[in-house]
């Protein structure tokens, strides 16, 4: 099923009729999503600016609420509860239309920016070599001597992220503060995480046990200059 933008009403009385069962968000089998989100899902509808409307069941008082979904004007529904929390957003995912209504399921700006993960080093020169090496970075960009400090950025055009390390002139930034720092990569495909491997190997950079009993199980932890460490997961992560 494909989603579009959609502007969402959520709501546990206008979403869905099942409750979710504990611990998952996936709902009962008896859900049934109401039919005007539905029926707008099915038509691919696009997003309109928040229409305010007038709820005719609480017309006594005079109250109003919002609805987004762009539907036919005669399937236009009134929110009978105007005063149950409603959550709204910008985007619909699988999980906002079928889980937990009471999550707010709003996609954040920060959601879609580029991240830096940055850290000093003492060793500059071997930290560099050891990512592009044997992690498999390609190096992206540097600077000597800016405000005092020399600088590497490490990994791939196409990736959302990247690595920074910096050297500040006349300071000590010392090593890992624990054996438990770690770089993540999950690759679930067997190929891939055996040619991770490899690269290690033919760096004739060896594995070390894991602080964390968790990644010796389906992975391989190896240690960088100044002892922080990458775990190569051979799985998938799921959120």
């Amino acid at each position: 099923m494909h989603f579009s933008n959609y502007f969402c009403d959520i709501s546990s009385r206008s979403i869905r009729s099942g409750p979710i069962r504990s611990g998952t968000h996936d709902p009962d089998p008896g859900f049934r999503p109401h039919s005007s989100i539905k029926r707008a899902i099915e038509a691919n509808a696009s997003p309109r600016p928040i229409k305010e409307i007038r709820s005719k069941k609480f017309k006594k008082h005079e109250q109003t609420h919002t609805t987004g979904l762009r539907l036919p004007p005669k399937e236009a529904k009134i929110h009978p509860f105007p005063d149950t929390p409603r959550v709204y957003c910008d985007r619909v995912s699988p999980i906002n239309m079928l889980g937990d209504p009471t999550i707010d399921m709003t996609i954040p700006a920060i959601a879609s920016a580029q991240l830096r993960i940055a850290r000093p080093t003492d060793r500059l020169d071997e930290v560099v070599a050891f990512y592009v090496t044997a992690v498999g970075f390609v190096e992206l960009g540097r600077f000597t001597d800016h405000d005092g400090f020399d600088g590497v950025m490490v990994g791939h055009p196409a990736a959302s992220y990247h690595l920074e390390f910096t050297h500040a002139h006349g300071h000590r930034a010392g090593d890992a503060p624990s054996m438990d720092n770690l770089l993540v990569f999950y690759l679930p495909d067997k190929s891939d995480w055996n040619a991770a491997i490899q690269r290690f190997e033919s760096a004739d950079i060896k594995p070390v046990q894991s602080f964390n009993p968790y990644w010796d199980v389906n992975g391989k932890t190896y240690e960088d200059p100044d002892g922080y460490r990458i775990v190569i997961q051979h799985a998938a992560w799921v959120a």
